[in-house]
């Protein structure tokens, strides 16, 4: 027989023990602007469509995009693509300057909007993301969120191939010491479908920046790279539908001392001919667990209705 009674039970324990993790543990990473009140991340996105013959910007730019449809080759070694403004380098050491771009603050993101009115759309938000685990990649860029996915879309009409291309650069500011990690637990889920295509690409770069500062955050030191996290995912030829969990390569150090800020900066891109792609930022653990206890919640109260009918 279903004994609801000691799933709610555990469910309850479960949420007791979430919730007293999260209490007892220290915060030691938080987006930068969410203790200075100023600007402290800024994005740039660049969309190309119908074999790169149209193109838009976000801020408004001119660019020319790569000249020859891909897989774009160096893949996963921090090799942007030709023909878009390169990556933003790190600014706020040593005047304590506010990243470029479309401008945002703490965990709201960005989202970008692309259309050529010809078949390809594309909608992308990017976010800051925090955790509390002690570690360097508890500061990161979340591509896509939960019901708000990295959508790149190419209809019956697309013409050619296309691309679009997101820079960013993040500040956060460091609480305590953040030990390194060999093998960064900062997966992508990567979904989507083809009729007939050529190929499908995402690729991505996060290069770790720590300064050491005052805490007032202004910079004490010289700035430190930590390591860059590498995303690469290629189908050519293409498969007819997807879904596969991508995680980032390259180990991190940690950071030396604390007070300070880390700062990242990138890019990342996809590219199809055609496809619809959808890239989504898993949750952190955390997050994970929350998720789980309210699919349990679903589960319990659709049973207890049944035993009232």
């Amino acid at each position: 027989m279903f004994n609801f009674r000691s799933i709610l039970f555990s469910s309850a324990a479960v949420a007791a023990v979430a919730v007293c993790t999260c209490v007892a543990q220290a915060v030691d990473v938080v987006p930068l602007g969410s203790l200075t009140g100023g600007v402290t991340a800024g994005a740039s996105g660049f969309f190309g469509t119908q074999s790169n013959a149209f193109h838009q910007a976000d801020p408004t730019a001119t660019f020319t995009g790569p000249g020859t449809s891909g897989p774009y080759y160096p893949a996963g070694t921090g090799t942007p693509l030709v023909g878009v403004p390169t990556p933003p380098t790190p600014v706020y050491y040593p005047s304590m300057s506010a990243p470029v771009g479309n401008q945002f603050n703490q965990l709201g993101g960005y989202t970008f909007h692309f259309n050529d009115s010809a078949g390809t759309t594309a909608t992308t938000q990017i976010t800051n993301v925090t955790a509390n685990a002690g570690l360097t990649t508890d500061a990161s860029i979340g591509f896509g969120t939960t019901g708000n996915p990295w959508a790149f879309d190419q209809g019956t009409t697309a013409i050619g191939y296309g691309y679009e291309q997101i820079n960013f650069d993040a500040q956060f500011a460091v609480i305590s010491t953040l030990s390194g990690v060999a093998a960064p637990n900062l997966p992508v889920i990567i979904t989507g479908t083809s009729d007939n295509g050529l190929y499908a690409q995402f690729d991505a770069a996060v290069t770790y920046t720590f300064i050491p500062t005052s805490t007032s955050w202004v910079p004490t030191g010289s700035p430190s790279t930590l390591g860059t996290i590498y995303y690469t995912w290629i189908q050519n030829p293409v498969s007819t539908s997807w879904s596969d969990i991508v995680y980032p390569t390259g180990p991190l150090l940690g950071t030396t001392s604390g007070p300070g800020v880390l700062e990242l900066t990138g890019y990342a891109y996809v590219a199809g001919d055609p496809v619809n792609l959808s890239i989504q930022s898993v949750p952190e653990p955390s997050t994970l667990v929350l998720l789980g206890l309210a699919g349990l919640g679903v589960l319990v109260r659709r049973q207890v209705e049944r035993r009232r009918a």
